[in-house]
């Protein structure tokens, strides 16, 4: 697991002032004690070689997968609360931004 880039999160910042601490701060609300985060930010080449979406939220940063187990529920149900969407996907959670949000921290392209 790895955080994102610093010139990733510069190009969400100039698309969208203040969402990273704001992403990361509702991220770290979010989560439980004892959770672990199995995968974070991806390039574009890991992406591929996971089998991930073309156009995935891990690529931009804003995505986490973690364990799907009994303790990490509290931390998928505080997420929702939060805005995110969350996945149950096989043996893990997925959460991400909703689509309109993606869409505006994406900007009008995907490519870095």
């Amino acid at each position: 697991m790895r955080p994102p880039p610093p010139s990733v999160i510069r190009r969400i910042e100039r698309r969208v002032p203040g969402f990273w601490r704001a992403w990361v701060t509702a991220v770290s609300a979010s989560l439980v004690p004892g959770i672990t985060v199995s995968s974070w930010y991806r390039d574009p080449e890991e992406n591929a070689q996971v089998g991930g979406v073309a156009n995935s939220q891990h690529m931009l940063g804003v995505a986490l997968d973690f364990p799907r187990t009994r303790p990490n529920w509290e931390a998928s149900r505080n997420l929702r609360a939060r805005g995110f969407e969350v996945i149950a996907e096989g043996d893990h959670f997925h959460a991400e931004l909703p689509p309109a949000l993606a869409q505006r921290v994406r900007g009008s392209s995907f490519a870095f």
